[in-house]
């Protein structure tokens, strides 16, 4: 029955001699569709009898009864069975039940690339749509098949070619000839079954055999031949030794993982595929030592107080487990060199960005595949995964920004990092660190905005004298809460569409507005470049000007300049020149008492300066909490004095006492208000002027002469038109009710409440006659003696 079944089908391979042109016609159509009629007509003369196939199946039933199977594994052998005028590619075309796999080569560029190469040889089985459309796995495949590239493409890719065997083309025959136990196809060994002449790890049979082409032959089978990934899912973490038990006892991922129980976790078969980013033992038991210092829950360190924590499961599963399984297939040979994405885990927890270098390396934050011997990746039914160098968790803002500044190229955000990697807080969660407890929304700026620092600014302020600037000035660019780009906008609406403020962590405003034309929203006139990019604290946008508080921007001088109720020192300070050394002098400290303290003050204009001003100006940063450090010590100003510290029981506000004379009393300078940040130091309000001696009443004093003072003239940009010039020493400028002195004699003597310098006529001083007097005095004596 066979040789006649064979000769049935040369004969119909062989063409008839046409008899007439009608049938010559009829050839020619013949010949332009010949694979479905062919496969048509095997199929009816293909059929075996019953007896022979009930014959068969009695053989094979004795086979397995005598315990007889070949043990011999044999490569596909070099044989020729093709025969036809189309290729393999021609045969599929022409079958619609096989279709969907069809489909399959066609994304995959295999259907034209090689099947339709008449240089190649292959067996090919193709599975028919509805053994495509029954299998679990192959019908989720399916889904995404026509993205480019496809979403589950190198399943796809490795289900297809289990399905090609290579180099041959072997008829069912050759196949089933007792003489191998497996065929190998382009992905893996494909066992045979010859008592039920079955292929495949599930017993796929042979519905339409022997369908010739021109490179090769193609067998129709009723199920998928399934490759070895499909027996496997990504909860079987001991088929990957790195993230298996370890024999020298180290913590290994699947430690943890049957710590908290969470291998159902990685049991899911999401539409969209997932990615599994494995730490290895090394990566994983290097945590606080190279990086993740920090933990959610304040313990010592991060591996057991947080991950094998029994109290902590719940956040074990949520941050480690779920984070590290993102939604979607990053197959290594699909993501392009360059790659940049931010994907939102599962869990909404944080986003991740995923990153694949220009050298090809491809990385989960700082995360990145194993490239040693080669990469490691392994495919399971339900995703992909990769070994790691470093353990992903769910990440804070902070930490988010040092990701994109290390491994994006636009935004460039090195110099932003920078400041908040040395800032010594938890960048995990910012809100453990800073602000109420609360989300925050953090505003990151490209390094050109940076350029308003200089290196030793960069410097200074990151070093521990300085490190309360820099928390101020990172506080600026936070805000309380959580706002979304929409937010803004929406805020910029209720406001009829004009700029609008908002107070950020540092206590000052920043300005926000929208550009409803290009719909993008402005922080402080400059673009938001990217937005809403989610951490486990809060949010964060890439934004193109940087928000500058004025501890970046004022002055010891400036500060106070800007304050209403302390003008009459500020006048001072301007009348003596001493602003450019305010300005210049870092790092200082600068008390400024208000405005009513400096009433009926009789004050040597040409020595207040040395004797007044520079009282209140001290080398270096003296915090209040280093002022309270030296209670009971001596600390020395500007201008040599020294001052007693002391402490306000009421208010735990430092002091400094000021010596009285003549059995007085002594008084307290105690500071207000404290820690005001400026640029070259900081500032501290005071309730008194600050005074070495203060006399309680006036008494007789040795005559003395006034020392000559000359100060500086001012720095101009551009040189004054016509300079001042004046040879008399100034008068005492007096500050509230009229003088009587000068009130009697009908002269101006009104002090200037506001702070400004009073106006008076210039005239020798009070303390020059009376030198003068006693001189002339002396004098007359000595004459006399002699």
């Amino acid at each position: 029955m066979e040789e006649r079944h064979q000769e049935q089908q040369e004969q119909h391979r062989q063409p008839k001699e046409p008899q007439d042109a009608l049938l010559q016609q009829e050839q020619q159509q013949q010949h332009e569709q010949p694979l479905r009629r062919r496969r048509r007509r095997r199929q009816r003369q293909g059929m075996l009898p019953t007896t022979v196939l009930c014959s068969f199946v009695l053989l094979s039933l004795l086979q397995c009864l005598v315990g007889w199977q070949p043990t011999i594994i044999v490569f596909a052998q070099d044989t020729n069975n093709t025969g036809g005028g189309g290729t393999l590619r021609d045969v599929l075309v022409d079958d619609e039940n096989l279709s969907m796999f069809r489909q399959a080569l066609s994304e995959l560029g295999i259907l034209e690339a090689e099947l339709d190469d008449p240089a190649k040889q292959f067996t090919l089985f193709a599975p028919t749509n509805q053994a495509i459309t029954s299998n679990t796995f192959l019908n989720l495949y399916y889904n995404g098949i026509d993205n480019d590239p496809p979403t589950w493409h190198d399943h796809l890719e490795g289900t297809v070619r289990n399905h090609m065997v290579e180099n041959v083309a072997l008829t069912t025959d050759q196949i089933f000839d007792g003489t191998k136990t497996h065929l190998f196809s382009l992905q893996d060994p494909l066992p045979l079954q010859h008592s039920f002449r079955t292929i495949g790890n599930h017993g796929a049979q042979v519905q339409s055999a022997n369908l010739p082409a021109s490179n090769g032959l193609l067998h129709v089978v009723d199920r998928v031949l399934e490759p070895e990934f499909y027996a496997q899912s990504l909860k079987q973490l001991e088929l990957q030794s790195e993230l298996d038990y370890d024999s020298l006892g180290r913590v290994s991922l699947r430690t943890i993982v049957d710590f908290v129980n969470g291998f159902d976790q990685y049991t899911h078969l999401p539409p969209t595929g997932q990615t599994h980013v494995a730490c290895r033992i090394r990566a994983l038991n290097r945590i606080g030592l190279f990086y993740l210092p920090d933990t959610l829950n304040r313990s010592p360190e991060i591996k057991f107080g947080e991950f094998l924590n029994a109290s902590n499961r719940d956040e074990t599963i949520h941050n480690l487990i779920q984070y590290s399984l993102p939604h979607k297939n990053y197959y290594l040979d699909d993501v392009p060199n360059g790659y940049e994405e931010w994907i939102l885990s599962p869990n909404n927890c944080s986003h991740m960005l995923v990153t694949k270098s220009k050298a090809g390396d491809l990385c989960f934050n700082d995360a990145c595949v194993v490239e040693s011997p080669q990469a490691r990746q392994f495919l399971a039914n339900n995703g992909v995964g990769y070994v790691v160098d470093k353990c992903v968790v769910c990440s804070g803002v902070g930490m988010l920004l040092d990701y994109a500044s290390r491994y994006t190229e636009t935004p460039n955000l090195k110099d932003a990092a920078q400041f908040w990697e040395t800032s010594e807080w938890n960048l995990r969660n910012l809100s453990m660190s800073t602000g109420n407890g609360s989300a925050i929304t953090l505003l990151a700026a490209r390094d050109e905005a940076f350029n308003i620092f200089n290196p030793e600014d960069v410097s200074r302020i990151s070093t521990d004298m300085w490190k309360n600037h820099q928390w101020n000035f990172l506080n600026h660019n936070m805000l309380q809460g959580i706002y979304l780009e929409a937010d803004f906008a929406r805020l910029w609406e209720e406001n009829l569409g004009k700029p609008y403020n908002l107070t950020a962590l540092s206590g000052e405003n920043v300005t926000f507005d929208y550009d409803d034309a290009r719909k993008v929203v402005l922080i402080q006139g400059g673009d938001m470049i990217k937005s809403n990019i989610i951490g486990l604290d809060g949010v964060m946008h890439f934004i193109e000007n940087l928000p500058v508080p004025k501890s970046v921007t004022h002055t010891v001088y400036d500060i106070a300049a800007e304050w209403e109720n302390f003008t009459t020192q500020v006048t001072l300070i301007d009348t003596v020149f001493l602003k450019q050394d305010m300005r210049r002098l870092s790092p200082i400290t600068g008390l400024f008492a208000p405005n009513s303290d400096w009433e009926n003050k009789v004050i040597e204009l040409e020595d207040i300066s040395k004797s007044v001003l520079e009282n209140m100006i001290f080398a270096d940063l003296q915090w209040c909490s280093t002022l309270r450090s030296k209670v009971g010590e001596r600390l020395e100003s500007h201008n040599g004095q020294t001052w007693q510290i002391s402490l306000n029981t009421t208010t735990n506000m430092p002091c400094f006492d000021m010596e009285a004379v003549f059995g007085g009393p002594v008084r307290q300078s105690c500071v207000t208000k404290c820690d005001i940040l400026v640029r070259n130091g900081i500032v501290h309000q005071i309730d008194h002027v600050l005074f070495f001696e203060v006399p309680e009443t006036v008494g007789p004093q040795p005559p003395s002469i006034p020392t000559m003072r000359n100060p500086n003239a001012p720095v101009f940009w551009k040189s004054p038109t016509s300079p001042t010039i004046s040879w008399e020493l100034p008068r005492p400028t007096f500050y509230g009710p009229i003088n009587p002195a000068y009130a009697a004699k009908g002269e101006e003597g009104y002090g200037d409440r506001s702070g400004a310098t009073a106006n008076l006529r210039r005239r020798p001083g009070m303390t020059a006659l009376v030198v003068m007097a006693v001189t002339t005095l002396m004098v007359g004596l000595f004459v006399g003696w002699a």
